[in-house]
């Protein structure tokens, strides 16, 4: 009997597979709206910084507190004088990054913390017993090329980059006044810097120094790596684009101050410095997407933005901790007629039809 609701399925499949008639009860483009906040258990409801792990684990730096996010509950690592070995050097979270090896690098007030996820374990760099910095400054920043190397730069205008066998950040190169390095990434195992004076150079990392590939002296405020382009902004919040051949092109967006940008479902989503988000597609023209969701958000102020696996995009909010967003998906079709005659026979079964998933239930379809 069994066989013979197999050998139905496969017969059903085949079928549609031609075209014949079929409910199908996909859900259009539409998204959940979700809020998560010091009400579900993470730390502190102003987020600054998120990072999905390779382990597909959601990080999250706030103001008090590093968070660790399964899709079920947070576990919060927060910092404690008495036990340096087993927590965070400190609360305030401003950047977080992965290695090659599934360590967490976490950039934070008065130094750079590694967690080593294998054995729970907190490394600390760069701390001192006291500092009089002011809490809202960014004193450091971090960055990981494609082989795993992990560069750092102090606000003290020295370069550092990490010796494994050591466990130790060695010196690379010095910056001296407007030239220090106020932001860094890696992009095409080529780091991209921005100097205090607003020059945006990109540097090779081979030997002991940097050396030059190209210089943008337009006073550039921040810039941005996102759908493989560099997106810059200037100080009269005109935006522009650089292509992989580092062809410059003004794109024409809002004059706002960008915080940050992400590439969700074929989208730019641009968080504003002040509030609110502005959605645009590939070509940088107004879209139409999540428009209930950006009504939501535009009295919000989103500090962070991230793409997670399964079309989730998560917003950090300045006190108003995560939001998600993702597609409602309905992942089933339902099939009720058979050349325009109605099942109405009882059908228990699965069957695997050319990588599909047949399900025949009980009740008609």
């Amino acid at each position: 009997m069994k066989k013979v609701f197999v050998y139905l399925l496969v017969l059903i499949g085949i079928l549609f597979s031609k075209g014949l008639y079929a409910d199908d009860l996909r859900s259009g483009m539409s998204f959940y709206y979700r809020q998560l906040d010091n009400r579900n258990g993470l730390s502190n409801s102003s987020v600054n910084t998120i990072l999905q792990d390779k382990d597909q684990l959601l990080w999250i730096g706030t103001w008090d507190g590093l968070n660790r996010y399964d899709g079920a509950q947070f576990n919060v690592y927060n910092h404690n004088i008495d036990q340096a070995e087993n927590s965070i050097g400190s609360n305030v979270i401003q950047a977080i990054n992965e290695d090659n090896a599934g360590n967490i690098w976490v950039n934070t007030i008065g130094g750079i913390s590694k967690y080593h996820k294998s054995s729970g374990k907190f490394y600390r760099y760069f701390y001192r017993s006291s500092t009089s910095k002011k809490i809202s400054e960014n004193e450091f920043e971090l960055a990981i090329n494609a082989k795993g190397e992990v560069y750092c730069y102090s606000a003290e205008g020295v370069l550092s980059k990490y010796n494994i066998a050591e466990d130790k950040f060695i010196t690379y190169q010095k910056f001296v006044g407007e030239s220090g390095i106020a932001k860094m990434y890696f992009h095409d195992n080529l780091l991209w810097c921005l100097n205090k004076k607003g020059d945006l150079s990109v540097y090779q990392t081979k030997g002991n120094q940097l050396k030059v590939v190209k210089k943008i002296s337009e006073k550039v405020l921040n810039f941005f790596i996102v759908n493989n382009h560099i997106i810059y902004s200037l100080n009269n919040n005109s935006h522009f684009k650089i292509n992989a051949d580092y062809k410059i092109q003004q794109i024409d967006i809002d004059q706002k101050r960008i915080k940050t940008i992400a590439f969700y479902k074929n989208n730019y989503v641009i968080a504003w410095e002040n509030q609110g988000i502005g959605i645009y597609d590939n070509q940088f023209k107004p879209s139409s997407i999540l428009q209930a969701e950006t009504k939501r958000l535009e009295n919000l102020k989103i500090t962070a933005l991230k793409v997670s696996h399964n079309e989730v995009l998560w917003l950090g909010t300045d006190g108003n901790g995560l939001i998600q967003i993702y597609p409602k998906e309905n992942y089933f079709g339902l099939l009720t007629k058979i050349s325009g005659n109605p099942i109405n026979k009882p059908i228990r079964s699965f069957s695997e039809v050319n990588q599909n998933l047949w399900v025949g239930t009980k009740g008609n379809g």
